[in-house]
């Protein structure tokens, strides 16, 4: 029984993780280097943890990390550790912008590239 509500598309790769950090899955590493992937958008819950562990991985295997820091999250009583961890991925690891500066980045580059 799938008890999750969001589910991938027809055609798009879905990634399993049983630990914190998704590098753990060889499986995505190898999809994003098929690819040619080189910058990733990380969001999630539990920032302190599983994105912050993921982050890490991405940096060290050379990635370009961005996380939208409207778009992870993690019960409040962990605040702090939130806070802390977006501060050391924007002071080490990558780049904290909030979500609509990436969509309007993205908007930006594909207007430029229609002309």
């Amino acid at each position: 029984m799938n008890i999750y509500k969001i589910k991938p598309k027809s055609g798009e790769k879905e990634f399993v993780k049983t630990l914190y950090d998704a590098f753990t899955n060889p499986e995505l590493q190898k999809f994003l280097i098929s690819c040619g992937i080189k910058n990733l958008v990380l969001t999630g819950v539990y920032t302190s943890r599983c994105v912050d562990s993921t982050m890490r991985s991405a940096f060290n295997l050379g990635y370009n990390v961005i996380i939208p820091e409207d778009l992870v999250a993690m019960p409040s009583q962990f605040k702090a550790q939130h806070d802390m961890t977006l501060s050391i991925c924007k002071t080490l690891f990558g780049y904290v912008p909030k979500s609509d500066e990436i969509i309007n980045a993205w908007r930006t580059l594909n207007s430029t590239k229609k002309k």
